[in-house]
């Protein structure tokens, strides 16, 4: 199984199985797609005050990569891979998982990870 092979699988797991469609549709014109062998980087750019998504429109201003979808075979990914797969820098990275979308700052995340020490979540709020 290729690894967009599974990407499909798990938003038919997530019970969203056109979402896989709508996500490849925002990140292709308003964000980045990255795809190698065993990697999968689904992103698009959004707006947001560090506490909350505040708009998702093409034409509002940007300053957080919006992770739809991240995948690797044979091992974990953790949030700094996705900060450098990012073709540039926004001062805050998000997703969402289990429910609950959660906020980093781009700084902070790099500063704690290069210490060993598990990244602080600026906001975590139940969508």
């Amino acid at each position: 199984m290729t690894i967009g092979e599974e990407a499909v699988q798990q938003y038919r797991k997530s019970g969203d199985p056109d979402g896989i469609a709508a996500a490849l549709l925002r990140c292709f014109l308003f964000g980045i797609i990255i795809k190698r062998p065993d990697f999968l980087l689904l992103a698009e750019e959004v707006l947001t005050d560090g506490e909350r998504i505040l708009a998702l429109d093409p034409d509002s201003p940007k300053n957080c990569w919006w992770v739809h979808y991240l995948a690797s075979k044979g091992g974990s990914v953790t949030p700094f891979d996705w900060r450098n797969e990012a073709p540039f820098p926004h001062p805050y990275i998000a997703f969402k998982r289990r429910g609950k979308t959660k906020i980093y700052g781009w700084e902070d995340l790099a500063k704690e990870i290069i210490h060993g020490r598990r990244p602080k979540c600026i906001s975590t709020t139940t969508t």
